[in-house]
């Protein structure tokens, strides 16, 4: 069923969709959800936003840690299926003995649906829910339609993106006080997954511990504040996109392939964005 469901949403292909569906499907990449959760903790409610991370990469790294255990191959290449080209350069992997990440669950499925969750039970605003449901049902579609993933991978990744929303966000607010231990339990429990972890896990898992470390080094050393007039905000906001972005693009160029060096590489992007980062602001003013 999942291959007949996938070949008529790709009866409708035409140059005009594969340029909508190749842009939406940015929408639910790791990189995006990440500028998206740091306008919120660098410009608007650091508490807010360190939750939504919180939920994200918890949900990102189980994502991936369920792909190394399930396996399932994409349908990359079934009868009938056409891909992408630039959808399937993006989950190309170097080395092993399948040539692509793993399939089920979705990723950037989940990835949205955890993001946009979060955000909504945050600030439970109607048109906020409308709009995410309306965003998150696009990436599902995108995912298919481009021909890297059937379509229980994508509604398994929102269901469970939505799970993680949910329960994120209860154990967050739950264990506030003592959310710096929370987050280095989990990220303890998450460094096992290293011994079968594919390049996406040890990015996930990276990225929690740097999360983890950075948000503890903050609450301590500088208890950053997003307060301040609207120009600043953007400033900090600017600042902050184009330097992470930069170091994004460095690292990767410097640091050599491998599980232990896409781990350093993500552990140190957020240990930037959650402390090295809001340090600046803070002694510069803005």
């Amino acid at each position: 069923m999942d291959l007949d469901i996938m070949r008529a949403i790709q009866s409708m292909a035409n140059g005009f969709w594969d340029f909508v569906f190749q842009a939406i499907t940015l929408l639910g990449s790791s990189i995006f959800a990440i500028a998206v959760v740091c306008v919120f903790y660098w410009c608007v409610d650091k508490k807010r936003g360190e939750g939504v991370i919180f939920n994200l990469f918890l949900s990102f790294s189980i994502n991936n840690v369920l792909k190394d255990i399930i396996r399932r191959p994409r349908p990359i290449g079934q009868p009938g299926i056409v891909t992408d080209p630039s959808a399937e350069a993006g989950v190309t992997v170097e080395g092993g003995s399948y040539p692509y990440s793993w399939s089920f669950p979705s990723g950037h499925a989940q990835v949205t649906a955890t993001l946009l969750g979060s955000l909504c039970i945050w600030f439970r605003k109607w048109w906020l829910t409308l709009l995410s449901a309306v965003v998150l049902i696009l990436v599902m579609l995108s995912r298919v339609y481009l021909g890297v993933h059937y379509p229980s991978d994508v509604l398994a990744g929102a269901l469970l993106g939505i799970g993680f929303a949910f329960l994120g966000t209860f154990v967050y607010l739950k264990c506030y006080d003592r959310r710096h231990l929370l987050y280095f339990l989990c990220a303890g429990v998450l460094l096992f997954s290293f011994f079968f972890a594919s390049p996406d896990t040890a990015k996930s898992v990276g990225g929690f511990v740097g999360f983890a470390l950075g948000t503890l080094l903050e609450d301590k050393f500088v208890k950053f504040t997003t307060d301040g007039p609207v120009w600043k905000r953007i400033l900090r906001l600017a600042v902050g996109v184009v330097a992470l972005g930069g170091c994004y693009y460095l690292f990767k160029a410097v640091f050599p392939d491998g599980n232990l060096f896409s781990a350093l590489r993500y552990a140190v992007l957020l240990l930037l964005a959650t402390f090295v980062y809001p340090l600046i602001f803070t002694k510069l003013g803005f």
